[in-house]
């Protein structure tokens, strides 16, 4: 099993959500001298300040995102770099084939839906943050039974294993791509555990 580092890159978000959801205060005493201007000419209060928070918990995930997909690539190109190629891909079986374009197309619908369904501040945090939240929601996506909880992440790991379907080959799977996407899925089941402390405190739609 060959590339255990890029691991510890992998878990950087959930080390990140973690102490998030924990200390919510320290985010906030962070973010507050960054976003101080702002916050006071939307108030200054509590609010104001938590979505700023979210907002600076956004700009940094999607950092961290990018870091984590610049370093799959890199490992592929070092452990297996035909892998990446259309010829590589294409000569996956039929089932594989469709196995992965159904889990891109059903994590990234499930990623989008969440977005437009609670917003910036429901997908970062707001709750913990004070920030300003929509109703709680009921609809799509959290009404599709598998995603039921935690829709994001469910998106995230049908991703995972769709992309892998599509792109772990021979000489992937014996670098240990599969151990690698399995240890990623369970960073994921840990925060979606972390975040079953959240609470309902919000009027109820539809």
């Amino acid at each position: 099993m060959e590339g255990l580092w890029l691991l510890p890159i992998l878990s950087i978000p959930h080390v990140f959500y973690f102490v998030l959801w924990t200390q919510p205060q320290f985010w906030l005493a962070v973010c507050k001298p960054l976003t101080e201007a702002r916050a006071q000419r939307a108030g200054g209060t509590t609010e104001a300040y938590g979505n700023e928070a979210c907002m600076c918990m956004s700009v940094t995930a999607h950092f961290i995102k990018a870091l984590q997909f610049s370093s799959c690539i890199v490992w592929f190109m070092m452990y297996s770099p035909s892998s990446l190629t259309l010829a590589a891909v294409m000569a996956q079986p039929a089932w594989r084939l469709a196995l992965g374009v159904l889990g891109l197309l059903a994590g990234q619908s499930l990623n989008a839906g969440i977005y437009a369904a609670i917003g910036r501040n429901g997908v970062y945090y707001g709750n913990r943050f004070g920030a300003k939240l929509g109703p709680w929601v009921t609809g799509f996506p959290f009404n599709v039974p598998i995603a039921s909880r935690h829709p994001q992440y469910t998106g995230v790991l049908l991703s995972i294993w769709g992309a892998s379907s599509l792109v772990s080959d021979k000489s992937a799977n014996d670098a240990g791509f599969l151990y690698i996407a399995g240890a990623w899925s369970a960073f994921y089941v840990f925060t979606s555990i972390i975040e079953q402390t959240e609470t309902k405190e919000r009027p109820k739609a539809s």
